[in-house]
């Protein structure tokens, strides 16, 4: 038994309160980093038990290599990373003098404030001219009417439907919960309409897989305009969460303490042609990195972007290293991004300018060892065995019998160090830790924009609506 003392001397009495309380305290981390394991519980089961097995991780790694590039031999794989941080933080030491954005100031880097880029006069006002108002109900008629987006919603028994006039039943149902207006409330501003006609369709009718289907169809064929192609490749995407209110009688209604009242988050991610790609409510005070990679792997349109943004909650050094070996590049904004700690290649890296900024040497040893079991989750989660966000809950607290979980995150602080460096080489990157270039907080409120019932959700929009959170239909109604 460890005591304060010492030299460790025989206990022969403890106190049974302090006794239960260390060892419940000591089951609860070991719950939350995976070290144990509740046989027959969701939350806390064994996840290696989801993981693919050792032999088909070996026999996937060579087309792994080949389709994302990255080498799969621990020795070359830890070489090939010793070289790149090297090189990137040579090349930042190189360009330290000529780079205006940034310096170092008692050991610690600076980053020159931006200068704000003026909006064009009359921006605002010309666009409201030349776009006329639409209904919300005719602009959702006119792309079923294009796109027949409602054929994803139909009885859950299979069987053929008996409603009368089913395309304007789905419309209806889409606009009254898009919209957040509710069931009682729409009969009010639609007549013919009943509270639980409208409810019953919901219920019967319309499925998740179905909306995700019409979203997915929704923002196939946006992508086919050409106006979106200004604004972006559809190579980058933003994610970034905001607070929805929620009665206290909710499932997935949480307390937060930072608003002093209940909700639950909504998490979306907005590709940079300005379309959500994928959206769903997560816990209040959740570090949002844990969900950060769930958008794009579930994502299933053809816009498949490969860069991802977001704010200092979205990064994590488990999320770097996760990001890195499932093929997407992290450009987090960092808040703070001083005090984090920045490794150099080797204990013998030294540097003439940018010397101050390394604190720590990088354990490649743990890196080899443990490569093989990073790959094998990383193939689990695209082979869909288990989320990422499933592998980042359980990972994301400390354990110092988890090698796992330090290796990740050794391979993290490698990948953020060279992100660190990379962005801040120059001057017109430098500001990249600052400002992402897309904002998904204005997307966001715009969407809130149409919430005709207030931010407010009743209590059974997300608590028994077959599955369906408000946010589900905030992607069709974005889109």
């Amino acid at each position: 038994m460890e005591t304060s003392e010492r030299e460790r001397q025989p206990v022969d009495r403890v106190h049974r309160r302090y006794f239960e309380l260390c060892v419940l305290t000591q089951i609860m981390w070991d719950l939350k980093s995976g070290d144990a394991a509740i046989e027959g519980s969701h939350e806390y089961a064994d996840y290696r038990e989801q993981l693919i097995s050792e032999s088909e991780a070996a026999d996937l790694s060579a087309a792994y290599q080949e389709q994302a590039g990255i080498l799969t031999d621990p020795a070359e794989f830890v070489r090939e990373r010793n070289q790149w941080l090297s090189g990137i933080a040579e090349a930042t030491d190189r360009s330290f003098p000529e780079n205006d954005a940034l310096r170092i100031e008692n050991g610690e880097p600076v980053l020159a404030k931006l200068t704000r880029q003026k909006t064009p006069a009359r921006l605002e006002s010309t666009i409201r001219a030349e776009m006329p108002q639409t209904p919300i109900l005719d602009a959702l008629a006119d792309t079923e009417n294009l796109l027949h987006w409602t054929r994803f919603f139909g009885p859950l028994s299979g069987l053929d439907t008996k409603l009368e006039n089913p395309r304007e039943r789905y419309l209806l149902s889409a606009f009254c919960y898009g919209c957040n207006l509710g069931p009682s409330q729409t009969p009010r501003s639609v007549q013919g309409t009943d509270r639980r006609q409208i409810a019953w369709v919901n219920q019967r009718h319309i499925t998740e897989d179905g909306l995700d289907e019409a979203i997915t169809t929704v923002i196939n064929a946006y992508n086919n305009f050409a106006l979106p192609r200004l604004w972006g490749s559809g190579k980058h995407a933003s994610a970034d969460g905001t607070r929805w209110d929620l009665y206290e009688q909710n499932l997935v209604s949480e307390y937060h303490i930072r608003y002093g009242s209940y909700g639950g988050i909504g998490y979306y991610h907005l590709s940079d042609t300005y379309i959500a790609l994928f959206s769903h409510f997560i816990p209040c005070g959740v570090w949002e990195a844990v969900y950060i990679l769930d958008g794009l792997l579930k994502n299933e349109s053809d816009i498949q972007p490969h860069v991802l943004h977001a704010d200092t909650q979205g990064q994590s050094e488990l999320v770097f290293a996760l990001a890195y070996l499932l093929g997407i590049e992290l450009m987090p904004r960092i808040r703070n991004w001083k005090k984090l700690d920045l490794c150099r290649p080797s204990r013998q890296s030294r540097y003439e300018h940018i010397d101050d900024l390394f604190s720590e040497n990088v354990d490649w040893n743990l890196i080899e060892t443990h490569l093989p079991d990073m790959l094998r989750v990383m193939l689990s989660i695209k082979a869909g065995r288990i989320s990422a966000s499933t592998i980042l809950r359980r990972l994301g607290t400390y354990s110092r019998k988890n090698r796992l979980y330090q290796a990740f995150s050794e391979l993290g602080r490698v990948i953020r160090t060279g992100f660190c460096c990379a962005t801040s080489q120059t001057p017109t990157c430098a500001p990249q830790f600052k400002v992402p270039p897309i904002r998904a907080r204005p997307s966001i409120a715009s969407s809130s924009g149409l919430s005709l019932g207030g931010r407010a959700s009743s209590p059974k929009t997300a608590a028994t609506n077959n599955g369906k959170p408000s946010n589900t239909t905030t992607s069709l109604r974005t889109a």
